[in-house]
């Protein structure tokens, strides 16, 4: 299959053609290591579920800050500047950049949630230290309680009066 542009197309083709690559080789390396981060956020909130530490929660928050620098960084949110000739800074916002990246780190904090929460409720995991902590008792037999003697009745029990019979009948 072939087709031939036409020549005034070729810059236009050859240029769409550079953005495709670059994405192609950049971006399924950064969505492993944004995996990464999000693996290393959902290891610090297990062992968080599990040792039910105060620092291991400021740990957690800390890391999916940088994750936010990191998602923002490879978007390119870094604004343009320009130095004006009198001195002064013309910074042009690209608001289309800052809303994907608030979608994109939603996600990545939620699959690292979702991650931490599908680990812990998983039987992967060892018991918490915490419960081996405390030894174990052994647990007591079950005995039965012995059975009492039956109370003899004191009184005996009421007869039937007899009838007198009538005789064959």
């Amino acid at each position: 299959m072939e087709y031939r542009y036409k020549p005034e197309d070729v810059p236009n083709y050859q240029r769409w053609q550079k953005r495709v690559e670059r994405f192609a080789e950049t971006f399924p390396a950064e969505v492993f290591k944004w995996f990464g981060w999000v693996s290393a956020i959902a290891a610090v909130h297990v062992v968080d579920e599990r040792l039910e530490s105060s620092w291991l929660q400021v740990l957690a928050v800390v890391l999916s800050l940088l994750l936010v620098m990191r998602i923002q960084w490879f978007l390119g949110i870094k604004h343009p500047e320009t130095l004006e000739p009198d001195g002064s800074l013309l910074v042009r916002f690209r608001p289309w950049k800052i809303l994907i990246s608030i979608p994109a780190t939603a996600f990545a904090y939620f699959l690292a949630f979702y991650m931490a929460s599908l680990i812990v409720k998983s039987e992967l995991l060892p018991p918490s230290p915490q419960l081996k902590a405390a030894p174990a008792e052994t647990p007591k037999p079950i005995t039965v309680a012995p059975q009492l003697p039956t109370a003899v009745p004191k009184v005996k029990p009421a007869e039937a009066p007899k009838r007198p019979s009538t005789g064959p009948g």
